[in-house]
C-alpha cells in the first residue's frame, strides 16, 4: 500500500508499507536448528511446514518528504528527507534464528538554477546522502552467511535537460 500527498504546492510526502506472510505452505522437508555463532546444527528435525520463508521481512516501511523553498534568497533549493524501516527476517528454512530489523534515513537537497538565472533553464545540481546515520547492519543471512548492508553513501550529480 502506497500513498503519495502533494501537502502544498513546495511539499510533497510519499510514504508505503507492506505486509508479508509468506510461509512454506507444503513442504516434507525437514532440517536441524542451526545456531549461527556456533556454525552447527542441533536437536531433532524439524519440518518446514508452516515456517516463515527465510530472508523475507513480514514488515517493511518508508516515509518520503521533498519541499521546494518558493521565494526569497534560498529561491531553486530543495531539501528531501526519508526513512526506511525493514523488520526481521529469518535465516534459514525452519526459523532458527532472526535477523534484526533496522531503520536507515536519508537526506537531500538540490538546486533548480532556473528559478534564479532564467538562461539556466534545465540546469539542476543535486546532493545526497543515504544511510545517513553510517548504521551497521545485517541486510539478510541465509545459514551461515550474512550479508552486510551498505553504509554512508553520498553522491550528487549535475544535470541538464532540453
Amino acid at each position: 500500500m502506497s500513498a503519495n500527498a502533494n501537502v502544498t504546492k513546495d511539499l510533497r510526502l510519499v510514504a508505503s508499507y507492506s505486509f508479508n506472510d509468506i510461509r512454506y505452505a507444503n513442504s516434507n522437508r525437514t532440517e536441524q536448528k542451526y545456531d549461527p555463532y556456533t556454525d552447527w546444527g542441533y536437536g531433532p528435525n524439524v519440518s518446514e511446514k508452516g515456517k516463515p520463508v527465510e530472508q523475507t521481512p513480514r514488515n517493511m516501511f518508508s516515509i518520503f518528504a521533498d519541499y521546494s523553498i518558493p521565494s526569497g534568497i534560498f529561491k531553486g533549493l530543495g531539501i528531501n528527507w526519508g526513512m526506511r524501516y525493514v523488520g526481521y527476517t529469518y535465516g534459514d528454512e525452519v526459523s532458527s534464528y532472526k535477523v534484526p530489523s533496522y531503520i536507515l534515513f536519508d537526506v537531500g537537497a538540490r538546486y533548480n538554477f532556473e528559478k534564479v538565472f532564467p538562461t539556466l533553464k534545465g540546469l539542476t545540481a543535486q546532493l545526497s546522502m543515504s544511510n545517513l546515520t553510517n548504521k551497521y547492519y545485517e541486510a539478510s543471512c541465509y545459514s551461515n552467511v550474512c550479508y552486510l548492508g551498505e553504509g554512508r553513501k553520498v553522491y550528487g550529480n549535475l544535470a541538464y535537460r532540453w
